[in-house]
């Protein structure tokens, strides 16, 4: 069975977290075959200690469960929200610095990566199976936002950011994009 590695960036991700972790104990991927890494980075809340507690109390239903911690020295004043443009090429930088930070860090003989962003609500259980039948290299689902039926994360499109995923629908079949973002992402 091909071993995948869940990887999650979390930054003032508390709230998030402990459903993060009832969702993860709910995929219905073998156990032997799933790790999850956490890179917690330049929280403000209690995440860290948050995300560390968490780790204990699953850490036996995965392969390996393992919390990493790395500072950026990076924020957005609080009044603001984390897309504004004056903040997005820093923002987008330092998550890429995170991410990698993270893969560097937690990938060992792991067949597939899937990136998952720790405040997605709800997944089918059977993700991991589904994704890795397609038998493509790089997969990245249509993630929505709860109550809308436009597609979340807008760094997935197509036709030089003219198409995004939801202007995409309509076939069971995955469709190329020209960029992927990293909200669910199998690599």
């Amino acid at each position: 069975m091909d071993k995948v590695l869940v990887l999650t960036p979390i930054k003032d991700a508390s709230r998030y977290l402990p459903q993060y972790f009832e969702r993860l104990a709910s995929l219905t991927y073998s156990r032997d075959a799933l790790s999850v890494a956490l890179l917690e980075s330049d929280s403000k809340d209690d995440t860290w200690e948050m995300a560390n507690t968490l780790t204990e109390r699953y850490k036996l239903q995965f392969s390996s469960l393992e919390t990493f911690k790395r500072d950026y020295g990076f924020s957005i004043p609080e009044h603001l929200p984390r897309w504004s443009p004056a903040f997005q090429k820093i923002r987008r930088t330092i998550l890429a610095r995170a991410r990698n930070q993270l893969l560097f860090r937690a990938l060992k003989d792991h067949d597939w990566v899937l990136w998952l962003d720790v405040d997605v609500i709800g997944f089918p259980f059977d993700l991991i199976e589904y994704l890795i039948g397609f038998d493509l290299n790089i997969l990245h689902p249509d993630c929505v936002t709860e109550g809308s039926h436009d597609s979340f994360d807008q760094n997935a499109w197509k036709d030089h950011g003219r198409l995004h995923m939801h202007d995409l629908r309509g076939t069971n079949q995955p469709v190329r994009i020209d960029s992927v973002g990293g909200t669910v992402l199998l690599v």
